[in-house]
């Protein structure tokens, strides 16, 4: 949505669009090997995150891969930032990201976490909370 960064992409010779991402996936007619929804998914509201993986699953070829990755609300400082950009809708907790994956007919379904970041205390025995994002890889 932001046609700065599509700009500098069309110069470096990508082909993209600046496009809603639902809508741009129900107007498209061809296939996909792989769809990336790197940060995007937190800015859609929630009613349309059922229609974006379902219009996902539609649009990947047998075999193609659907990746989303976002903020991981379970990291303890997460809200520090979240909340700085007023076009967050809401943190998408892992699980639910995933389940969603899976009801929309997605196999294969894994959530790894990313960008690790030092938390110190009682938040030392659990991985997930040490990574600032995570990732739902799914396959069709």
């Amino acid at each position: 949505m932001n046609e700065e960064e599509v700009g500098r992409c069309i110069v470096k010779g990508l082909d993209v669009r600046c496009a809603d991402a639902v809508a741009f996936l129900d107007g498209y007619n061809g296939e996909f090997s792989g769809i990336s929804l790197l940060q995007v998914i937190e800015h859609i509201p929630i009613d349309q995150h059922i229609r974006l993986l379902s219009l996902a699953h539609q649009k990947l070829s047998s075999g193609g891969v659907l990746i989303v990755e976002t903020i991981n609300p379970s990291y303890p400082l997460s809200f520090d930032t979240f909340f700085t950009d007023p076009t967050h809708v809401r943190p998408i907790p892992s699980g639910y990201l995933a389940f969603l994956a899976q009801w929309y007919g997605f196999s294969a379904v894994d959530v790894l976490y990313l960008l690790p970041a030092p938390v110190f205390g009682n938040y030392m025995r659990e991985a997930r909370l040490h990574y600032c994002n995570y990732a739902v890889i799914a396959q069709k």
